[in-house]
């Protein structure tokens, strides 16, 4: 007795037994690859690059002009023998690394307009912010014989900076947050029915509550008598007592 011979074999995706709903789902021929996106959150429009450039340029010159604010508000005194701890750089460095990270926190939860990162991040923080002058500063009082002092310096900017960025970071992503969870309950505050009786609308001819739960019973009652009579109408047809 000779073995039948096998079945010709059937690609998957010719399968009857694969035509399935889940297989079905797993089918991506309707999506547009040039408009439909798999990514989480809302897509930016992209900016021209000399438009970035233009926005960090601003940006850039308008931190380095306030850094050069603080500077003369909180000067330093450096001679080849004696260097005072610069307040003021380590002041800027702390509060354009807050800002920054505050700002970096607020874009993650509520993207904005896509000239804001640009602007206010890369470039007023950016300018705003001098780590090279932290060296300088720590390489003149190195020289000056100081290089406790120097290395205090440095280990004290990098890491408040590093905690500030951070703090900054989760601060403004939870407020942004809770803003935007505080809208919604606004709304719904505002769109409350009123109940006061002068702000109520008097129309003419419409039923009030009393006249329509009226109507309701009436409809009611004559639905089971109609009921009722078709049954005893059935009863009498057939013969039976109702």
């Amino acid at each position: 007795m000779t073995p039948s011979p096998p079945p010709p074999s059937i690609p998957r995706r010719e399968d009857p037994r694969m035509h399935t709903v889940e297989m079905a789902a797993l089918r991506f021929d309707d999506v547009d690859q040039t408009t439909d996106t798999f990514g989480s959150g809302p897509v930016q429009a992209q900016l021209p690059s000399w438009k970035i450039a233009l926005l960090v340029a601003g940006g850039g010159a308008v931190g380095a002009m306030l850094r050069f604010a603080v500077s003369l508000i909180v000067p330093t005194v450096s001679t080849p023998t004696f260097v005072e701890l610069p307040w003021a750089t380590f002041w800027v460095n702390l509060l354009g690394c807050l800002g920054l990270g505050t700002l970096t926190g607020v874009l993650e939860a509520r993207p904005g307009r896509p000239w804001v990162q640009p602007l206010l991040g890369v470039g007023l923080c950016g300018g705003f912010t001098t780590m090279s002058t932290v060296v300088l500063e720590g390489s003149a009082m190195v020289g000056a014989d100081f290089p406790l002092e120097a290395f205090a310096y440095a280990l004290l900017t990098v890491v408040l900076c590093l905690v500030a960025t951070v703090a900054g970071l989760l601060g403004g992503r939870r407020a942004a947050l809770a803003l935007d969870a505080r809208r919604p309950s606004e709304g719904s505050e505002e769109s409350e029915v009123s109940t006061d009786p002068d702000d109520l609308i008097v129309v003419e001819g419409l039923d009030t509550y009393d006249e329509l739960e009226d109507r309701s019973d009436r409809s009611d009652r004559s639905d089971r008598s109609d009921h009722r009579g078709r049954g005893d109408r059935g009863a009498g047809d057939t013969g039976e007592e109702p």
